[in-house]
């Protein structure tokens, strides 16, 4: 008696529009989730994954960069803005895994954006708290601007003039003024806009009273295309086998913003999908797999395939997030995929058990 693995195909999340999206509009940004600016960047090699480079910073308050001040040594060097080309004024966003949070790299000097005691200065880069930084996006904004918000302490990065009459950067108490607004080049906008989606998203799901969520248009129950949720087993022998198949299913939560929204909806982030799941009409499914279960019998005929297919009944939602990061609320817009048990009409979120003498797709019939 044989059993012999066939393939695997897995219900893999669909959900990341926004990832690539971010990748069409910006040229080679995404290669092995490491990011660059087009047209002159090449990709980094020592970069962190999903790291920008070759930045640059433009206050809207002066239409000066992101500098540093010209001297013989960068340790300690001090942050300015001045007119471009500049001395130094290329920089790097390198975003660790976690919450969105990033380090701002000087890639001349090749040192970090340290922020303390209002002062901002060249470091050593090396994780430390006073070297984390996120994206806010400035609602409403006619020039795309961001505020580059301190992680430690929710300040704002900014410019004032010090006593050698340089316009240095400083943080401050945010209050959305140009010279707290910062534009990034057009091509990286999407991206810096999705890891700004990301922090927000990650700090509502510690904390909901950080967002809201409005549900615009949803659209009436329908079943999603079959997919594989099993390996697909050939039975070799004369005899039909039961077999029971482990399956891979996701939640059934999918959006299209954010490089990692979508999989904090995809892992089960509750808070998140509390959120979504009060304005929806319908009866939601948390977790698909938690409700329909992690493996299937299926008996398989002699010398025929089988495998386990889901039939996922879903609703669309068209709405706005709302995100209030410490007093500067901003929107952004997203489309959310919302698994349903069942529907009035008789639909529901099903596995189907799939045998054939031949295996040419998922939603091939038995």
């Amino acid at each position: 008696m044989t059993l012999t693995p066939f393939c695997r195909e897995r219900n893999t999340p669909v959900g990341r529009l926004s990832w690539k999206g971010a990748v069409t509009a910006a040229a080679a940004l995404l290669a092995a989730a490491g990011l660059t600016s087009a047209p002159a960047a090449a990709q980094d090699s020592t970069a962190a994954p999903m790291a920008l480079i070759q930045l640059s910073f433009t206050s809207v308050g002066s239409g000066e960069r992101l500098d540093v001040k010209k001297s013989g040594s960068f340790d300690n060097g001090t942050v300015v803005v001045a007119p471009a080309p500049g001395s130094a004024q290329s920089w790097r966003i390198n975003t660790a895994a976690g919450d969105g949070a990033f380090a701002i790299v000087n890639e001349t000097a090749n040192k970090c954006l340290d922020a303390r005691l209002n002062t901002t200065t060249l470091q050593a880069c090396d994780g430390r708290a006073s070297e984390k930084w996120y994206f806010q996006p400035v609602n409403g904004s006619a020039q795309k601007a961001f505020m580059l918000r301190h992680e430690a302490d929710g300040l704002c990065l900014g410019v004032k003039t010090d006593f050698m009459n340089n316009k240095a950067g400083a943080t401050e108490a945010c209050n959305g003024s140009p010279t707290q607004q910062w534009v990034l080049p057009e091509d990286v906008y999407s991206v810096a806009y999705h890891s700004a989606v990301d922090f927000a998203a990650a700090r509502c799901a510690k904390d909901r009273a950080t967002c809201s969520w409005s549900t615009g248009v949803q659209t009436p129950p329908f079943l999603m295309p079959a997919t594989c949720v099993s390996p697909v087993w050939f039975n070799g022998t004369s005899t039909s086998i039961p077999w029971t198949f482990s399956l891979t299913t996701s939640t059934g939560w999918k959006n299209t913003i954010g490089f990692s929204l979508q999989a904090k909806l995809t892992v089960g982030m509750e808070p998140l999908q509390a959120e979504v799941s009060a304005t929806v009409h319908g009866e939601i499914s948390m977790d698909l797999k938690q409700d329909l279960g992690n493996s299937l019998v299926v008996t398989v005929p002699p010398r025929q395939y089988g495998w386990v297919a889901l039939s996922e009944l879903a609703t669309k939602v068209t709405g706005k997030w709302t995100f209030d990061t410490q007093g500067f609320p901003w929107t952004a817009e997203d489309e959310i995929t919302v698994p349903l048990k069942y529907d009035p009409n008789g639909g529901a979120s099903i596995y189907s058990a799939r045998t054939s003498p031949t295996f040419t797709s998922c939603d091939a019939q038995t």
